[in-house]
């Protein structure tokens, strides 16, 4: 079970002042990118996955986080997905978002996680 709040599944398509201080550039560290990158581990999802973005993502652009949406759907994972109208990156916009998003997450564990310890 997961929760991916504005993932960058994409990270060549991410922002690249900031992605390169860490990784280089995809040019110069091609297969970083490649082993960075979940989807391109997407066939390997097992169990829920709750995806959660802004549509007003500025560092995080919203397509980057739909091409894993997108990739999700064609191999037929079953994942759950939220889409915050016109929220940037911290999702702090708009009254009662913090809340509703708190709670939204809250919720999602109380569903998906089993009952008890975990003995692995």
């Amino acid at each position: 079970m997961g929760i991916a709040v504005v993932p960058k599944p994409q990270p060549h398509l991410y922002n690249a002042w900031f992605q390169e201080i860490y990784m280089n550039t995809p040019e110069v560290n091609p297969e970083g990118y490649v082993e960075s990158a979940p989807i391109n581990f997407a066939e390997g999802l097992e169990g829920n996955l709750l995806i959660i973005t802004g549509t007003g993502e500025t560092n995080t652009h919203v397509q980057i986080v739909e091409g894993l949406v997108d990739r999700l759907i064609e191999i037929g994972k079953q994942f759950d997905y939220i889409a915050y109208p016109n929220r940037n990156h911290g999702l702090g916009e708009g009254k009662g978002t913090q809340l509703h998003l708190r709670v939204y997450m809250a919720r999602y564990l109380l569903n998906n996680l089993p009952p008890g310890p975990c003995l692995d």
